[in-house]
C-alpha cells in the first residue's frame, strides 16, 4: 500500500546557519549574505563546516570609533601642548621683561641686610703731560685699577682699597686705603706713600710734598672720625650744608625718590636681552645686558630734583648733568639669581668723550674708557667687622702732627755752633753743625755764605735751583 522507499528531501545548505540579528542601537541594513561554493556530497550542496559569514556592520564600526577617538585625542594633546608652549613662552617673556625683573629685583634687594662686596674699577687712556712739563713726547698710555673688597650691614661697613697705575709703562703703587664705619666711628688708614726723597715728589706728583710728608707719617696707622662731631661741622659749614640735608632725607623721602628711579628704569635701560644662564660664586643666575639712555637718565635726575630738591639741589643737579652730557655709549650687564632674584654681579662700561668736558681736553688726548664690576657674595650672612685696635682720633693726630712741625721748626732755626747758619741752612749747604768754620779757613761757615763763598773750600758758593713759587719741588 505504502511505498516503503524513503524519499530524499531537498537539504538547505544555509539551514544550519542562524539569520544575523542586528543590536537595537545600530540601524544600518543587514547586508547581503555573501555567496561561496562548497563541495558536494551525495550531490547535496553541503555548508563549509566553520564557515560564519562576518557582518561589516557588527565588527568594524567600533573599531572605526577607536580611531576616531585616538584622533580627537591627538587634536586635543597637540592643543594643550601648542597652548602650553604659547603660554610658557609668553610667561617667560613677562618674567624677563625688564619690567618684571626689576620689580623683581627692587623686591629681593629690599631683603638684602648684609652682604660682602668686591668692585673693580679700571680707567685707561693717553694723558697729556702738563704744560710746564712738556717733554715732546706727546699723550702716554696710562691705566688705572682700584681694588676694593669688603663687608656690609646695615650698620657697619668695611672696605680695603688698593688703587694702581701703569703710566707710559711704568709701575705705580700700589697706595692702599683701609676704611671701617661703625660704633658712631670713620675709622681709616693709608698706605704705600712713602716720603719724597731729597725734596722730590713720588709716583702721586700732583699732592705739595708737605702733604705727602704727612701722610707719610700716618702709614698703615688707623685713626678714627667721631661722626656725630663731624656732622656738627657739616651742620655749621655753609658749603657743605646741601650735602648734609641730602644725608639726612626721611625715609619717605628715600623711598620716593626710589620709586621715581623704578619706574624710569624701563626708559634707562634698553635693548634689554636676555643671555645664556651660568653661575656667580656657585649659584645659578640669569644673565642680562642692557644700554643706558643718557637722555633719558638726565629726564629721571630732573625729575627727582623737581620732586624731591632736597635730594637734588640745583647745583648737584647742573654737575650731574653736565658730566652725563660728557659720556658716550654706556652699556651693562647684570647676573640675577634664578632663585632668589638678588643682583650678584654687575658690570658697567662707559667712554668718556673727553673732548667735550672743559676739565678733561686740556688732561687726555682721545676717549677715556672706564669699566666698573661689583660683585655681591654671602648676601644675608653676617660678615665680621670689628673695630682697629689702637686707633687714634684725628684731632689727636693732627695735634701730634702740628707739635712736630712745630719742634722740628725749632729744631730748623737753632744754631747750635754759633756760626750764623740754623740747623736747616747747615743742612742745605752740607756744613757741620757742631762746627762754626767747616773748611778751617779762619771764616765763620755763616760769614762765607753771607759774602757768597764756599763755606766747604775755596772759591764762589755754586749756583742753586730756585723753588718754584708752588712750593712743589720739581725734578
Amino acid at each position: 500500500m505504502f511505498d516503503e522507499t524513503p524519499k530524499v528531501e531537498a537539504v538547505d545548505p544555509f539551514a544550519s546557519i542562524p539569520e544575523p540579528s542586528m543590536p537595537e542601537v545600530l540601524s544600518a541594513p543587514t547586508p547581503a549574505m555573501p555567496a561561496y561554493s562548497s563541495p558536494e556530497i551525495g550531490g547535496v550542496t553541503a555548508p563549509r563546516q566553520n564557515s560564519v559569514p562576518v557582518v561589516p556592520s557588527i565588527t568594524t564600526e567600533p573599531r572605526r570609533r577607536s580611531h576616531l577617538k585616538l584622533i580627537i585625542f591627538l587634536i586635543v594633546f597637540v592643543l594643550l601642548l601648542a597652548g602650553g608652549a604659547f603660554a610658557g613662552y609668553f610667561y617667560w617673556q613677562q618674567a624677563h621683561s625688564p619690567a618684571r625683573i626689576m620689580s623683581n629685583v627692587q623686591a629681593a634687594m629690599a631683603t638684602v641686610k648684609n652682604a660682602i662686596y668686591q668692585a673693580d674699577i679700571t680707567a685707561s687712556g693717553k694723558v697729556l703731560p702738563a704744560k710746564d712739563k712738556d717733554t715732546g713726547k706727546g699723550a702716554t698710555d696710562i691705566s688705572v685699577n682700584l681694588l676694593i673688597d669688603g663687608a656690609a650691614t646695615q650698620s657697619t661697613v668695611s672696605a680695603n682699597a688698593s688703587l694702581t697705575a701703569t703710566n707710559d709703562g711704568t709701575d705705580q703703587g700700589p697706595y692702599s686705603l683701609g676704611f671701617r664705619s661703625l660704633d658712631d666711628k670713620l675709622y681709616f688708614k693709608v698706605g704705600g706713600v712713602a716720603m719724597p726723597p731729597n725734596g722730590e715728589t713720588t709716583g702721586l706728583a700732583a699732592i705739595p710734598v708737605a702733604f705727602q710728608s704727612i701722610l707719610s707719617s700716618l702709614a698703615d696707622q688707623w685713626i678714627f672720625v667721631d661722626i656725630a662731631e663731624a656732622k656738627k661741622q657739616l651742620d655749621s659749614t655753609k658749603a657743605l650744608a646741601d650735602v648734609n640735608s641730602s644725608l639726612n632725607l626721611t625715609a619717605e623721602d628715600k623711598k620716593a625718590v626710589n620709586d621715581i628711579f623704578v619706574a624710569a628704569l624701563p626708559t634707562i635701560l634698553t635693548g634689554f636681552t636676555a643671555g645664556a644662564n651660568t653661575t656667580v660664586a656657585g649659584l645659578p643666575v640669569h644673565d642680562y645686558k642692557f644700554n643706558v639712555d643718557n637722555a633719558a637718565l638726565i629726564a629721571t635726575l630732573k625729575d627727582v630734583h623737581l620732586k624731591q630738591p632736597t635730594a637734588l639741589n640745583e647745583r648737584d643737579l647742573t654737575q650731574l648733568t653736565d658730566l652725563i652730557s660728557t659720556l658716550g655709549p654706556m652699556s651693562g650687564e647684570v647676573w640675577v639669581g634664578t632663585s632668589d632674584n638678588f643682583i650678584h654681579k654687575i658690570t658697567l662700561t662707559e667712554t668718556v668723550d673727553t673732548a667735550a668736558n672743559a676739565k678733561l681736553k686740556d688732561n687726555f688726548e682721545g676717549p677715556l674708557n672706564i669699566v666698573f664690576s661689583l660683585t655681591l657674595t654671602d648676601i644675608n650672612t653676617t660678615p665680621d667687622v670689628v673695630a682697629p685696635e689702637n686707633a687714634s682720633s684725628i684731632q689727636d693726630v693732627f695735634a701730634k702732627i702740628m707739635a712736630d712741625q712745630a719742634a722740628q721748626a725749632a729744631a730748623d732755626n737753632l744754631d747750635v755752633d754759633n756760626d750764623g747758619l740754623t740747623a736747616k741752612q747747615e743742612a742745605k749747604y752740607g756744613t757741620d753743625p757742631n762746627n762754626p768754620d767747616t773748611d778751617g779757613d779762619g771764616f765763620l761757615d755763616g760769614a762765607e755764605v753771607a759774602k757768597g763763598y764756599n763755606p766747604l773750600g775755596a772759591g764762589l758758593l755754586p749756583p742753586t735751583p730756585m723753588a718754584p713759587a708752588s712750593g712743589v719741588i720739581r725734578r
